[in-house]
């Protein structure tokens, strides 16, 4: 079967590449800090308007190649991960301890949290709703706090592969990571829809194209909610999108087909999780929710509970909707899935 790659190379123009991700280094960092110094709008409470006003001084801080590769990405045709270095996180110089808990830290000063509004509003993005609505807030803290959980706070077991909110009819359509803190145990690896569907069998793509699939809401999202689609659909351009996730009854087969592409999808993605990035103080991992998964190692934590790893997240949207970009529909799942 042939496939459509409409992915830049893996080292475009003025970046560098780790883990075949493109790496860009900003600049005007210091400019913008100043005009971030003179917001008084609170991200938390009104993101886009925080982002907007911060938006020119964001883009500022973003070479051509690097502001190229990320509007690729939010429209669903580049690579399915980019990666930010120097990014902004206190303006304070060292940054207080690791909060105990999720909410807005109210030791912090906000500059991190506006680089992140600031470059989504320039990349023409919005908060996702309903996730905003169900944190509470759009900027959520992701911190090592629950260690035998599947979810972004869990630590001891690996969050394998996976893509977002796939229990919903429209996910997010892409997220921003801003890292505070790091941990040198764990290890964050991205893979694109395209390298998938270039080693699978040809049988196996035809089978994770059917809406035999059953995608389950977890635990942490507050409710029980099952939705049938296939795991991979095309867009109107003809790009694959993806929608999977790796951990325990999130992603199940309805039919014995479904089984075994699953099995064939797992077994590939297992020789895919040797490696990783081991992400650093001062990176924003930008990350396409429907072209591509992302993974995290499970690790020990190896620093101090005030310097536990610390990573900001906001699921995104296009404010404009793209045309044809949208996931094919799937339906309210009716059939008793089989549990693998």
């Amino acid at each position: 079967m042939k496939t459509e790659n409409t992915a830049p190379s893996a080292k475009p123009q003025g970046a560098s590449a780790k883990e075949n991700i493109p790496v860009f280094q900003l600049k005007n960092k210091e400019k913008f800090a100043e005009t971030a110094s003179k917001i008084t709008v609170n991200p938390y409470q009104e993101a886009v308007k925080a982002g907007d006003e911060i938006k020119e001084a964001a883009q500022d801080t973003l070479s051509p190649e690097a502001l190229t590769a990320l509007k690729a990405l939010t429209e669903h045709r580049g690579a399915s991960a980019v990666l930010l270095e120097n990014v902004p996180t206190s303006a304070k110089g060292a940054l207080p301890a690791t909060p105990k808990d999720t909410k807005e830290p109210a030791e912090k000063d906000k500059i991190s949290e506006l680089y992140a509004m600031g470059v989504t509003r320039a990349l023409g993005g919005i908060p996702d709703p309903e996730k905003a609505k169900a944190q509470g807030s759009a900027i959520s803290q992701i911190i090592p706090l629950k260690p035998e959980a599947y979810t972004g706070e869990g630590y001891r077991k690996g969050y394998e592969y996976h893509s977002e909110a796939v229990s919903r009819a429209e996910p997010p359509e892409y997220t921003i990571l801003t890292v505070l803190k790091g941990d040198q145990a764990a290890k964050t690896g991205a893979l694109g829809v395209d390298e998938i569907i270039k080693n699978l069998p040809k049988d196996t793509v035809k089978a994770l194209e059917k809406s035999d699939f059953v995608f389950r809401s977890s635990d942490a999202e507050g409710k029980a909610t099952d939705y049938r689609a296939p795991v991979l659909t095309k867009n109107q351009s003809g790009a694959y999108q993806i929608r999977y996730n790796d951990a325990p009854f999130r992603t199940l087969p309805a039919t014995p087909e479904a089984e075994l592409a699953l099995q064939e999808l797992r077994a590939f993605m297992k020789t895919k999780t040797s490696d990783g990035l081991v992400l650093k103080e001062g990176q924003m991992l930008v990350l396409d929710n429907l072209r591509g998964l992302h993974r995290r190692s499970g690790f020990e934590p190896t620093t101090s509970d005030d310097d536990k790893r610390w990573l900001q997240r906001i699921y995104l949207k296009n404010e404009k909707p793209l045309a044809g970009d949208k996931p094919a529909a799937g339906n309210k799942a009716t059939a008793q899935p089989q549990i693998t």
